[in-house]
């Protein structure tokens, strides 16, 4: 079992690592596919599997946000 407490601290911690890791990403993916020998295809199939991933990211950041509020609105304190 978990408090409520601890679980919104681990729920915000899992928000604020998704906001910072995709541009974190996108930097690195960027930088390397510029310096590779890649073809143009290949690069384009990976920046594309890339925005897939960033969408789903997203996503997940919403269901949290949701999972969040409703915590926040429940009057239990043991998950």
């Amino acid at each position: 079992m978990i408090k409520k407490e601890k679980l919104l601290k681990g729920l915000e911690s899992l928000v604020i690592l998704g906001k910072n890791k995709n541009p974190l990403l996108n930097r690195h993916i960027s930088s390397s596919l510029f310096f590779s020998e890649l073809k143009p295809q290949e690069r384009k199939a990976i920046l594309e599997k890339f925005q897939e991933i960033s969408v789903a990211q997203a996503k997940h950041l919403v269901i949290l946000g949701q999972i969040k509020e409703e915590i926040l609105k429940s009057k239990k304190d043991v998950y």
